[in-house]
Order: structure tokens, then C-alpha cells, then sequence
């Protein structure tokens, strides 16, 4: 490793470990994998010699001795067209859809295209297993007491039960290390950073390279800590320690695509709780509370790295529809195949899109990670604090003061929420981390406040008004 390169060990030192896992896969150590005071799983490289952490480096997916996301696009796709650089990365196709039979959409996140894909690619016979997130009663699931980790599905109702969004910390060295060798092909299913991790392994692991033959993105705005689920169930009268499981995503055929509650259910009784995300505190994504630190240096939105990655089609023509509608990149042939002959079959509606709706279906999310990362790039910089080194994207974005604000208050919003919420459930008192919580909320508020020109658009109302009739 280069001297002074942002590698492995500045990763972990400056918190922008993301927990995949990736390092102790490659170690073969998944113990190397630690829950924090935080709820997230950091990497913990103290016990390895320099040499071997050293060695570690090229398959940290945030680690500057790691390809980035272009340079192993193209060594994955050669002859596939770099259409649209910086935006979705390369690609087939864009389009968007759902499955038809309403009982799997009802227990899908979205319009249930990822799940079809994957009980297809086993019923084709195409992959042995599933490597995907699910609930942690069994199997290789990590930390003792977590409520989601990654597991294995060999039948396509397995991958039915384990359907919907985890908003949880998970990491993947120990289901990697349960599979490894062992003669079987799988689909696994990650979050872009997760995935560039796994490319990376498969560059460096030859028996993981000829088992991992399906890569399934999904979209992410960032990743959660587990007190993201356990604020919710607190709200709704389950105390952290009692929460026993938890459901992010629950449809209401009355309501539009957005409007989904969350249910959490109490251990030991069996309770379950449910009510309206959007009415409790904490829900608002562009808040960011419980973040990782790592989620704001991260540049990739459209999982550039998976055969195909899906997410939420956030736009007006979809959005109404309480079913939900998965928007996805494309970029495996047979993947389009699948998803071509369940169109055929009725299994499911395709929908045309192209990259302008999917990075319009993303459009906080885009702001955020291109411009808002060049605002958290600059003010690192410019105290000498090390960062990873991210791609350019040939756009020089010179944001608005109060903007640049409120990319910041974010920032903070993010940071504040761990140990708030950590000194909140020590209390016992729900209320401290909500007032623990106003100040930064308070900045974060007015400034977006400012930026969007309200303040400035009133007060030169009320000057036309007052001054502008006179004569």
C-alpha cells in the first residue's frame, strides 16, 4: 500500500468502515466483524499484522487501493456502452414494472421484480441459492441479539418469506464464509457498496468468483443503524430490549406507494404494533438520522457493479398505485430474458423508462451524492482530514451558501443521532432523544429553510409591497 493513500486502515480509524464484511471474508475471519455501542458493525483489524491488513485493502470497497466503480465496470462489461457515466454507470436497459399476482406484491417492498428474478433464476436452475437478507432465526446471520442478516434460500418460497426492505446493519464474511467451496452457484443481493465488495472478493477469491455467478443491486439511499428500527418500535409503545422483530415496509391498499406503516412485534408476547411511517419522529430520509458515516462518501446510486439492481419508482405515474412499482437498471441479458418471457407469461407488467426517470425517481438522492459530496469532500479537505478518493464526474458544482448549509446540518444530523439515541435507551426515556435531537434539527430546518428561497421570495414581497406602490 502506497504511503499516505486513504487505505484500509484510514477506512477504519475515520469511520468510514460500512460494515460489509469484505475484509474478513477475505481474512477468513468473520470474528474480525464487531457490533458496535452504535449498532453497526465495524471492521476490527487490531489482531492482523501490518502485512496482513495491508492485504485487506484492495477489496474495501470505500479503501483508495480498490478499483473503483468504473474500472471494474469495465472490466466486467467491455463491450457493454458507457451511455451514461456518473449517472447509472453501463447498462442494457432502464425500465420499470411489478408482478401481477396481488398476494406477492402485497408481501414485496416495491412492485416484487426482485423477488420474481430470484425465484426464477433458481427455478431455471440457473443459481443453486440465494444469499440475501432476511430475519435471523437460523442459518449464518451474525452478531448474537441482531434482529436481520444475510442468509440462504434454496427454494423459491424462501425467498418469498424473506422478501421487503431491512433497513439493518448486516455484513456478508459470515454467509460468504458458510458457502465458500462448497460446490453450489449463487445470486447474491446487496446494496451498491456490498456489491462493489463482493466484485472486489471475486478478484481476489477464485472459489467465489465461480460461485457468485448473479449480482442483484438495490437502490440505496443509505444504509441504517439498528436503532433505526428500534426508534420506531419505542414509539409505538415496544421498548428497545423487547423488540423481537420488525416489518419496514407494511402496504395500505388505500393509500398511495409511499403511504406504508411499520409494525414491530414484542418478544415474548407476540405483540404487534403497527402505525404510519410517515408520523414518526426519525422517518424523514432526508434527515439522516442513524447513517453511517460512511453512506455520505459513497458515489454510487444505481449499483453500476449488479447484473441488475432495483428500486422504487418514485414518480407521478407510479406512485399512486398502492401496489408499488420497481424502477431497474439492466445490464445481464439473462436477466432481460427472465424479465421478457414473465411479461409474455402475464407473470408480470414492464413499463418503458429510460435513465432520465430513473435518476428523476432518485432525485434527492442524486443531489445528495453529487452535489452534497463535493460539499463533504471540500470542508475535509480544507481542515487536512482524510477522505476516501471519489470519482469526478466532470461537473463543477458550486452550490448556494445556505445549501452547502444544509448539506452540512445533515451531516450532523446523522453523526448527533447515535449517541443520542445510545444515552436515550440507557435512560429509559424516550423524550431525551428527541429533545437531544432540536437544536440540530432546529439548524437543519432553517437552513433548508433559506435555500429554498422562501425567506428571500417573502421578504422582497413585503418590500414590493411596501415600497414598490409608491410614486
Amino acid at each position: 500500500m502506497t504511503a499516505g493513500r486513504f487505505g484500509i486502515r484510514q477506512v477504519i480509524d475515520g469511520g468510514f468502515c460500512v460494515g460489509c464484511g469484505a475484509c474478513a471474508a477475505a481474512a477468513r475471519d468473520p470474528a474480525v466483524m464487531r457490533w458496535t455501542p452504535f449498532e453497526l458493525y465495524q471492521a476490527d483489524l487490531t489482531p492482523l499484522g501490518e502485512r496482513a491488513v495491508d492485504a485487506l485493502s484492495p477489496v474495501c470497497p470505500f479503501s483508495d487501493d480498490a478499483l473503483d466503480e468504473d474500472r471494474l465496470a469495465e472490466e466486467l462489461w467491455p463491450d457493454m456502452p458507457a451511455a451514461r457515466p456518473g449517472v447509472i454507470g453501463r447498462y442494457l436497459s432502464v425500465g420499470a414494472g411489478r408482478v401481477v399476482d396481488a398476494g406477492l406484491v402485497k408481501q414485496s417492498s416495491s412492485g416484487g421484480l426482485t423477488s420474481y428474478v430470484l425465484r426464477q433464476l433458481l427455478e431455471r436452475g440457473l443459481v443453486d441459492g440465494i444469499i440475501h437478507v432476511g430475519d435471523t432465526e437460523g442459518g449464518p446471520n451474525g452478531a448474537e441479539g441482531t434482529l436481520m442478516g444475510y442468509r440462504l434460500s434454496y427454494r423459491a418460497e424462501d425467498v418469498a418469506r424473506n422478501s421487503k426492505s431491512r433497513y439493518y446493519p448486516i455484513e456478508m464474511s459470515r454467509v460468504l464464509a458458510a458457502v465458500r467451496g462448497d460446490g453450489k452457484r449463487y445470486a447474491l443481493v446487496g446494496v451498491p457498496c456490498f456489491i462493489k465488495a463482493a466484485r472486489l472478493l471475486c478478484r481476489e477469491d477464485d472459489a467465489l468468483r465461480e460461485q457468485l455467478v448473479f449480482m442483484v443491486g438495490l437502490v440505496c439511499g443509505h444504509l441504517k443503524s439498528g436503532a433505526f428500527a428500534r426508534n420506531f418500535a419505542w414509539q409505538m409503545g415496544v421498548p428497545p430490549e423487547r423488540l423481537g422483530r420488525f416489518d419496514f415496509r407494511v402496504k395500505d391498499e388505500h393509500q398511495s406507494a409511499n403511504a406504508y406503516s411499520v409494525a414491530a412485534t414484542e418478544a415474548g408476547t407476540g405483540r404487534v404494533v403497527q402505525a404510519p411511517s410517515r408520523t414518526l419522529f426519525g422517518s424523514d430520509w432526508g434527515l439522516a438520522m442513524f447513517r453511517p458515516r460512511a453512506c455520505d462518501f459513497c458515489d454510487d446510486i444505481a449499483g453500476e457493479l449488479a447484473d441488475v439492481c432495483f428500486g422504487d419508482a418514485w414518480l407521478p405515474q407510479y406512485e399512486g398505485d398502492w401496489r408499488g412499482t420497481n424502477i431497474h437498471v439492466l445490464r445481464n441479458e439473462q436477466v432481460a430474458s427472465i424479465l421478457k418471457e414473465g411479461e409474455q407469461r402475464g407473470d408480470i407488467v414492464l413499463f418503458d423508462s429510460d435513465a432520465d426517470e430513473f435518476v428523476a425517481s432518485q432525485g434527492g438522492n442524486y443531489r445528495h451524492r453529487r452535489e452534497g459530496l463535493q460539499v463533504r469532500l471540500a470542508d475535509r479537505h480544507r481542515v487536512r482530514q482524510p477522505a476516501p478518493r471519489k470519482r469526478q464526474f466532470g461537473v463543477e458544482h458550486r452550490t448556494a451558501l445556505f445549501k452547502r448549509f444544509v448539506y452540512r446540518a445533515r451531516v450532523e444530523l446523522g453523526d448527533h443521532s447515535h449517541g443520542m439515541f445510545r444515552r436515550a435507551v440507557e435512560a429509559g426515556d424516550y423524550g431525551a432523544f428527541r429533545a437531544g435531537m432540536k437544536p440540530a434539527l432546529r439548524r437543519y430546518r432553517l437552513f433548508a429553510m433559506l435555500s429554498s428561497g422562501r425567506v428571500l421570495a417573502q421578504m422582497i414581497g413585503f418590500v414590493t409591497r411596501r415600497f414598490g406602490m409608491r410614486r
